[in-house]
């Protein structure tokens, strides 16, 4: 099976007010369809189908069918690999005034249009604002703020990317993309988000934080393990957003979890590869 270059069934030619960017990969394309809401004219979807594995074409025929079926969704399909890569061909696609991040795996909460556009109207200096999510039992797997805070460098690396809804037009005035580099099927496979927020951050845009529950995740993530890889790609992501002067603060980082680091790559071992990583990155894409 070869994958398409690029193909699009394109939404009804009514704008909506809030775009979800859902981005998936080869048979779990099947998995979006148990995303959607119930059709609302205000809210429309750009899935992102990347397919790079043999053999999954019979597997997500028949969800391409019922995703083409339905009028709020754009389906693109190509054959580039990588989480960046996605991220970055749904936002050149969209065309609503906001945009939520999403996943292949996640239940919506029924009120989440008027949680974003809520939050946004309570909020008009904000260009990005970041939410919560709670997985299948309804509790938080990460502290968050009890109230509405602005977020800066501290917080921004405690952010996952189904958690980010964002004014498209900020984004578009920023110039801002994701590093492609990063995240998953990458080089460095985690912290796309992180480095997304500094960028916007670094460009003037205002970013917070709303307490409210825009979704259900599974407990299962592609984040920290503490191996190698891992700490690879944190020696990366902290000279990539800070530049040389991230160096004391990646040791620092590897200390407050060196726990983890000892139990899971060995803390001479880990810590040697972050460093390495830290000093051999090429700087900003």
């Amino acid at each position: 099976m070869q994958a398409p270059k690029e193909n699009q069934f394109a939404m009804s030619s009514a704008t909506p007010h809030l775009e979800i960017l859902i981005s998936t990969c080869n048979a779990r394309l099947a998995q979006v369809l148990s995303c959607l809401l119930p059709a609302n004219p205000a809210i429309g979807y750009i899935v992102i189908h990347q397919i790079f594995a043999e053999n999954t074409e019979q597997s997500w025929q028949d969800a391409a069918a019922r995703l083409k079926a339905r009028a709020d969704v754009c389906l693109l399909q190509t054959a580039s690999r990588g989480l960046a890569k996605s991220r970055n061909m749904a936002l050149r696609a969209a065309t609503a005034p906001l945009v939520l991040l999403a996943d292949d795996d996640i239940t919506f909460t029924p009120e989440l249009l008027a949680i974003v556009t809520g939050a946004f109207a309570a909020l008009p200096a904000a260009d990005v604002i970041t939410f919560r999510f709670t997985n299948e039992q309804g509790q938080h797997r990460k502290r968050y703020p009890t109230a509405i805070v602005q977020r800066s460098y501290r917080n921004f690396f405690k952010v996952s990317s189904v958690e980010v809804a964002l004014r498209r037009e900020a984004l578009q005035s920023s110039g801002v993309r994701f590093d492609e580099r990063f995240g998953l099927g990458a080089e460095y496979p985690v912290s796309e988000e992180n480095i997304f927020l500094a960028d916007l951050h670094k460009a003037g845009k205002k970013i917070y934080f709303y307490p409210a529950d825009l979704l259900v995740h599974p407990d299962e993530t592609s984040g920290a393990n503490w191996n190698n890889t891992y700490l690879r790609a944190r020696g990366a992501l902290f000279r990539r957003v800070f530049g040389w002067v991230g160096l004391p603060l990646l040791l620092l980082f590897i200390a407050k979890h060196r726990r983890h680091v000892r139990a899971q790559a060995g803390f001479v071992k880990g810590s040697v590869t972050a460093i390495k990583s830290f000093i051999s990155f090429g700087g900003k894409a």
